[in-house]
C-alpha cells in the first residue's frame, strides 16, 4: 500500500536513491510512527545500500519480465539491475562491432535482407553465420507469437537469450579472429560483418518496444549507405522485424551447435580442473562415435580451438590408446568425449596419487553394496525401489573405479 510506505517509486529505480533518502521520504509523509518504524525496518532490510540507478529501459524490461506472475509484483531490484547490465552488454557489443566495421558499409536494408536469403549467399556462409541467423529467426518467431498473445515476459526472455547467449557469448567470440584481422579481405569476413549488421538491425528493432531509449541510440549508430542514412527516421517508424526476411531456420544445425557448445564447456572445464590457463597451449581431441555427426563437426574444429584456446584440435572416431595416452577426459554424452593432452603440463605422479586415493575411497563403498546385493536376508526384506537405487549406485561406483584405473594406466603410459 502506498499509504503505508511499502511501495517503490519508479523514479527511485530509474534515477537511484540512497537509503537515507528512502527513510527521509517516509518521515515527510503523514504515516503514524508505528507505520514509519515498520516501513523503515523493511527498507533497511530490502535496500541496505539504497537503490542503484537502473535507468528506464532496465525498469521496463524488469516489470515486463514479472508479468508472468500477475498484477501484484514483489519487485526484486536486483533483477532490474540485471537488466541494466543487459543494456550495458548491448552497448558494449555495439561498440565492439562498430570498431570492427571499419569502412564496411552494407547495401541498402532491403538489398541485404534479400541477398542473405539467396542460395548464392547461403552457400558461402560458414556454419557460425547460418547458426546465428537461425537463432535470430527463432527469436523473432517467438517474439511475434508472444506479442500477439500478450505474453510480454516471453518476449523479454527470448530477446535476452538471443542477445546474451547466442550473439554475445557465442557468435561474437567466434568471429573475433576473423573481424580483428585487418589484412583479411575475404568473403568470410564480409559475410561475418553483414551477419553482425543484420543481427543488430533486426534485434534492436525487435527489442525497441521493451527498451526504447537504448535501442534508438544504438540503432541510429549502425552504418548505412548514404541514401539510407539521409532518409533515416526514428526506429519507432521502422518496420517491426519478422522471420520472413531471414533464411529458413536450421534445427539440425542448431542441435549440432548445442552439442558443439557442450564440448566447448567440457574443454574449458578440463583447463579449469587441471589449472591450465588459456595462455598455456594445449592439444585437444574430440571423440565422436557417430560418423555422420563427426563429419558435420569437421567445419567446427577451428571454432572449437578459438573458444577453448587450443593449440590444435583433432577429431577421433575411436579412442586410440597411442594418441590419447596421458590425456584427461570429460564425457559430454554417450557419443561424445573431449580429451586434453596433459603431457608436460601437469605433475603425473601427483595425478596418479590422486586417482589412487579415489580408488581407496570407492573400494569400501563397492564392497558395502556388493555385500548387500549378495545377502538374501537383506534383499528379501528390502523394497524393490531401494534395491534398484542401490544397484544403480553400485554400477556408478564400479564405473568410476574402472575409469580411475584406466586413467592411471594412461598416466603411466604417458610417463613411459
Amino acid at each position: 500500500s502506498k499509504s503505508l510506505g511499502n511501495v517503490i517509486d519508479p523514479l527511485e529505480v530509474i534515477d537511484g536513491c540512497s537509503i537515507d533518502q528512502l527513510i527521509a521520504k517516509l518521515h515527510s509523509g503523514n504515516l503514524r510512527q508505528t507505520e514509519i518504524t515498520r516501513a523503515e525496518k523493511a527498507h533497511r532490510d530490502d535496500f541496505p545500500d539504497g537503490i542503484p540507478k537502473c535507468g528506464t529501459d532496465a525498469l521496463r524490461a524488469g516489470l515486463l519480465a514479472y508479468t508472468v506472475q500477475g498484477r501484484d509484483i514483489n519487485l526484486d531490484v536486483k533483477r532490474v539491475v540485471g537488466y541494466r547490465m543487459f543494456c550495458n552488454k548491448l552497448w558494449n557489443a555495439l561498440r565492439f562491432v562498430l570498431g570492427v566495421f571499419g569502412d564496411f558499409i552494407p547495401p541498402s536494408a532491403n538489398a541485404i535482407y534479400s541477398h542473405i536469403c539467396t542460395h548464392e549467399a547461403l552457400s558461402t556462409m560458414t556454419k557460425r553465420d547460418r547458426f546465428i541467423l537461425s537463432r535470430l529467426s527463432y527469436a523473432l518467431d517467438t517474439v511475434n507469437k508472444s506479442l500477439n498473445e500478450y505474453a510480454f515476459a516471453d518476449v523479454v526472455q527470448a530477446l535476452y537469450a538471443f542477445f546474451l547467449n547466442d550473439l554475445c557469448d557465442v557468435y561474437l567470440e567466434l568471429v573475433k579472429p576473423i573481424v580483428y584481422n585487418e589484412s583479411e579481405k575475404s568473403m568470410q569476413k564480409n559475410n561475418a560483418l553483414q551477419t553482425l549488421w543484420i543481427c543488430l538491425d533486426a534485434g534492436l528493432r525487435a527489442l525497441h518496444p521493451i527498451c526504447p531509449f537504448v535501442t534508438e541510440e544504438l540503432w541510429q549508430r549502425l552504418p548505412r549507405p548514404p541514401e539510407d542514412a539521409k532518409n533515416l527516421g526514428s526506429i519507432m517508424t521502422a518496420a517491426y522485424p519478422t522471420s520472413t526476411t531471414l533464411p529458413p531456420r536450421l534445427q539440425l544445425l542448431e542441435t549440432d551447435i548445442a552439442k558443439f557448445l557442450d564440448c566447448v564447456t567440457a574443454g574449458r572445464s578440463l583447463r579449469n580442473q587441471y589449472n591450465i590457463t588459456n595462455k598455456t597451449p594445449a592439444k585437444f581431441f574430440i571423440l565422436l562415435k557417430d560418423v555422420s555427426e563427426s563429419q558435420r563437426f569437421n567445419d567446427l574444429i577451428d571454432d572449437f580451438s578459438t573458444l577453448v584456446k587450443a593449440e590444435t584440435t583433432t577429431l577421433l572416431s575411436d579412442k586410440n590408446s597411442e594418441v590419447t595416452a596421458g590425456c584427461a577426459l570429460k564425457i559430454v554424452d554417450a557419443s561424445a568425449t573431449v580429451l586434453m593432452d596433459l603431457k608436460g603440463l601437469v605433475d603425473i605422479d601427483a595425478e596418479i596419487l590422486k586417482l589412487r586415493k579415489q580408488i581407496a575411497e570407492l573400494d569400501p563403498l563397492i564392497t558395502k553394496f556388493e555385500n548387500k546385493r549378495d545377502n538374501p536376508a537383506y534383499t528379501s526384506k528390502c523394497k524393490p525401489e531401494v534395491l534398484a537405487k542401490e544397484a544403480e549406485k553400485l554400477t556408478q561406483y564400479t564405473e568410476r573405479r574402472q575409469a580411475a584405473l584406466d586413467a592411471i594406466k594412461g598416466w603411466e603410459q604417458a610417463r613411459g
